[in-house]
């Protein structure tokens, strides 16, 4: 019988163990080659010994003991096909700080540092503990609410998880395109979550994105002002933001500023620095799983198309009774929260007047199920 077997050999560390053979056998030419691989075999086991005390230090252990590592002091790393070795090392050095502030909310900071994504988290206010409504945290006297709610609102020990999604994630397979959120990274942050959440406090998790429509900073064409084609359709101007998320408007400007009598732009009814808001008149919204683009520019070029712009495959739909619209000095906020939703490959969002779709929102895929709820917020600068 014939074994063939093979040893890996460190010749960086070597040894000379024939002054241990006795002087009368050393001129044996069996004896030298022996002695020879015996050197560098031996030298290589100690090199390994010496080398076991890297196992234990995350900064300078192999990648392929990371996880075991980790066993070690009871953090299970994340496992995905996109995740790297820095991230993964950077998790397991972090684990230390999280175990120390365990059970508090600055804990959850940690978190979200440790795994790599942009985390809000909010209070969450209720009067009858079935709707809650997220707000920054608030320290005030005792019985006293955060301005926007009144007494029979009281702090419940639920809170809410915004991660903001502004990463666009490459594909491992080559037949599907980037993508901003695939759920199994939400049970993930779930299993994290789980593990240092103050006691007795109720997670809400909420899958975010904010597209922004920012005329007054725009470059001009082909990103900039509006075209008009021959076919009398609008070319838009297009923000584009962080995570291939861009944004095309309709509606001009959010915000309308007039002047009084006397000065320019003055307007019969309106008064010194009355605002007019056009999105006002907003009266639905839709999201889809259409325009499905492996590039940034492709979706840009769908928005300013001369045939002009429609969502594609449209898979839930509401009216302006769904949205939240919030006025600040320079722009206009459009927040909604799409709850119950369980929908793979989510890509388009749009705002209509009526069927006229006034501001459309283009962005890599999009993954949500419960216990995850999907909020958008339009936010549509002033000039």
């Amino acid at each position: 019988m014939r074994l063939e077997f093979t040893i890996e050999v460190n010749k960086s560390l070597s040894l000379d163990l024939l002054q241990l053979i006795p002087e009368k056998f050393r001129d044996s030419e069996i004896i030298k080659q022996l002695i020879e691989e015996l050197n560098q075999l031996v030298g290589s086991w100690l090199d390994d010994t010496e080398n076991l005390i890297t196992l234990t230090d995350p900064y300078n252990a192999p990648a392929a003991y990371l996880k075991h590592l980790g066993s070690l002091i009871n953090v299970k790393l994340l496992d995905t096909d996109d995740r790297t070795e820095a991230e993964s090392r950077r998790e397991l050095i972090d684990a230390v700080a999280w175990y120390k502030i365990k059970g508090t909310y600055e804990a959850l900071h940690i978190i979200a540092g440790i795994v790599g994504y942009t985390l809000d988290i909010y209070d969450l206010y209720t009067d009858d503990y079935a709707a809650f409504h997220p707000v920054e945290w608030f320290v005030g006297n005792e019985d006293e609410n955060p301005p926007e709610y009144d007494a029979t609102y009281y702090k419940s020990p639920h809170f809410g998880l915004d991660v903001f999604l502004n990463y666009q994630y490459e594909a491992t397979d080559s037949s599907e395109f980037p993508y901003l959120w695939k759920m199994p990274r939400l049970d993930q942050l779930i299993e994290y979550v789980e593990k240092v959440r103050p006691a007795n406090t109720v997670p809400h998790f909420y899958l975010s994105i904010k597209p922004t429509i920012d005329p007054g900073s725009l470059e001009p064409n082909p990103w900039g002002e509006s075209v008009i084609y021959d076919s009398g359709v609008i070319e838009p101007p297009v923000t584009q933001i962080t995570g291939g998320i861009k944004t095309a408007s309709w509606l001009g400007d959010a915000v309308d500023m007039y002047f009084d009598e006397g000065f320019l732009f003055d307007q019969e009814d309106q008064a010194f620095d009355q605002r007019t808001t056009l999105t006002g008149s907003i009266t639905k919204w839709k999201i889809g799983t259409g325009h499905s683009y492996e590039t940034n520019l492709e979706r840009v070029t769908a928005l300013k198309h001369p045939s002009g712009f429609a969502l594609e495959s449209v898979v839930e739909e509401g009216t302006s009774a769904d949205l939240t619209i919030t006025e600040t000095a320079d722009a206009v906020e459009i927040l909604l929260i799409i709850s119950d939703l369980t929908q793979d490959g989510i890509t388009e969002a749009g705002l209509y007047e009526g069927d006229d779709l006034v501001v459309a929102c283009l962005f890599p895929s999009i993954d949500v199920s419960s216990p995850a709820v999907l909020k958008i917020t339009f936010t549509i600068n002033s000039y």
